[in-house]
């Protein structure tokens, strides 16, 4: 096993959510529903990405590793959650509330990926 396709697969992605993020970023006709849609799509982008990731994880990781992974995995499931409420309190029931939600999943699960990548790269 390497993670070079992995790792080409999470250059792939990186790719195609600063796409997304420049699209945000500049093109100034969009209207809030369009910024939450964009924003959702980079979240369900890393999510998807994640996935993978443990998938792989599951083929290679001892199953003792596997199972402390698992319920750290859920640990961090829970914590985010968490952060993802309280990052859209201040915005509830507003028009911005899916985006910042969004928003704070999508960094979220970004660092865990790295976190996750390190992991099957032995570090």
């Amino acid at each position: 096993f390497t993670g070079n396709d992995l790792k080409d697969r999470l250059k792939e992605v990186e790719a195609e959510a600063d796409v997304l993020e420049r699209e945000l970023q500049e093109d100034g006709s969009l209207k809030q529903g369009d910024l939450n849609e964009k924003t959702q799509e980079i979240y369900s982008l890393w999510d998807s990405f994640l996935n993978e990731i443990w998938q792989r994880l599951k083929q290679t990781q001892a199953e003792e590793q596997m199972e402390a992974l698992t319920q750290e995995e859920r640990e961090w499931i829970s914590w985010k959650e968490e952060q993802i409420a309280a990052a859209g309190e201040e915005f509830a029931g507003g028009s911005m509330e899916s985006m910042v939600r969004a928003r704070k999943g999508a960094d979220l699960t970004k660092e865990r990926i790295y976190q996750l990548m390190d992991v099957l790269e032995g570090k």
